[in-house]
């Protein structure tokens, strides 16, 4: 992947301002201590991830200890990229809480990062900037750290501007189609929706219109339609890859009680503002 490298390297001061923002933004997680969130389970999501690692169960399906000591499908249905990432973390000797605290770090300054780069496209290195400061403080972003304790759709924020951008770019790269750059453009955009499939599943479908809007708004104005083949390619990739995940979370859907997902307090009707509440 040459070209990431490249890229990165020429856009170090860049890159350094928004890592230090990120840092910032973070500034209370690098503090000792357990910090209170409502998803307390991420040290537990850890922790079972770990001993499925210990048992060779490679990908992590059924974790040992829920569902009252019987077992449970956490990861057949939970999304486990940053548990995987966390995991990598934990080789290091971070402790479980340390390990959390470090994920949600990542998600911050990483986040910052991929809206740099899809910013810059538009409005230069200082909108670049700029843009990855706003995204990175945006007050809904510390409340899905700071009180939800939302580590995947933490994740997620780090994947839509990443799939925005490695889309621009392969509609819009004067490479020939059977051209090496565009070959990266198609793997970074694999990766990307990969990584956005393994970290919210749920915000990949609300996501999908969106990028569908996006590919058609640069292949009319460029008038690049031959890039749809390479569009296509680059989303079986995706699928591809992330098929360990999605293809179970899909097919075994009749094997729990999904239905309750979607009833009393979890019915997402019930959480809409009136204009009332949202304008006065």
């Amino acid at each position: 992947m040459k070209i990431f490298r490249n890229t990165l390297a020429s856009e170090l001061f860049w890159v350094l301002l928004v890592v230090f923002f990120g840092l910032l933004a973070a500034r209370t997680l690098i503090q000792p201590g357990y910090f209170n969130m409502h998803d307390d389970l991420q040290m537990m999501r850890q922790l079972e991830m770990e001993k499925c690692f210990r048992d060779g169960q490679i990908p992590c399906r059924w974790v040992p200890d829920m569902g009252y000591g019987f077992g449970f499908p956490l990861f057949n249905f939970y999304p486990p990229l940053p548990y995987l990432i966390g995991q990598g973390i934990r080789l290091l000797g971070f402790s479980f809480v340390d390990t959390v605290k470090t994920l949600f770090i990542l998600s911050f300054v990483v986040s910052g990062l991929s809206m740099y780069f899809l910013a810059k496209e538009f409005f230069g290195r200082l909108g670049g900037l700029l843009s990855a400061v706003f995204y990175v403080w945006a007050p809904y972003h510390a409340v899905d750290v700071f009180v939800r304790g939302a580590m995947n759709e933490a994740y997620a924020f780090i994947f839509f501007p990443l799939i925005l951008w490695t889309s621009y770019k392969l509609i819009t790269s004067d490479s020939p189609p059977t051209g090496g750059q565009v070959t990266s453009w198609i793997v970074g955009l694999a990766l990307a929706w990969a990584g956005l499939l393994t970290s919210h599943n749920l915000m990949a479908l609300i996501f999908a219109p969106v990028f569908s809007g996006w590919c058609f708004l640069f292949l009319w104005r460029e008038k690049k339609w031959n890039r749809i083949p390479h569009l296509i390619i680059s989303g079986t990739l995706a699928f591809g890859l992330a098929a360990f995940f999605t293809l179970p979370a899909v097919l075994e859907q009749q094997l729990v009680q999904v239905n309750t997902l979607v009833v009393g307090y979890y019915e997402y009707i019930a959480h809409f503002v009136s204009l009332n509440q949202l304008l006065i």
